[in-house]
């Protein structure tokens, strides 16, 4: 999977760590997995776990619900992670632009970091 872009730390104190088409689960002991995508192959789909595609996902946050927020760059997309892997797309649908939308209405240009107002 290439070198590590971001790390959030969930609830739990996992460590969840996203590469160029992945996320891993890193233990508190250091042990490393899959959690979603797959270790090579980008793409843009969801699904559970070694199902799902990312391409080049940077920013990871945690939301209030203990979920994973994902900034998929070159997919032009906000993807949403649940700790059992299962992999949703909030906003954007693969094509880049700027719009104001809901879910596949929404367009962004790459984006990079993603963060989570507490409120």
């Amino acid at each position: 999977g290439g070198s590590i872009c971001s790390i959030a730390v969930a609830p739990s104190g996992i460590r969840i760590a996203c590469t160029d088409s992945a996320l891993f689960a890193i233990s508190k002991c250091g042990m490393q997995s899959l959690l979603a995508g797959h270790r090579t192959e980008t793409g843009f789909t969801d699904g559970q776990g070694g199902e799902a595609r990312f391409n080049r996902p940077h920013g990871i946050t945690v939301n209030g619900d203990g979920n994973l927020l994902v900034s998929d760059t070159y997919n032009h997309a906000l993807r949403k992670v649940t700790l059992s892997g299962a992999v949703s797309t909030l906003a954007g649908n693969g094509e880049e632009g700027f719009a104001d939308g809901v879910g596949a209405a929404a367009r962004f240009n790459e984006p990079w970091g993603i963060v989570v107002d507490a409120q």
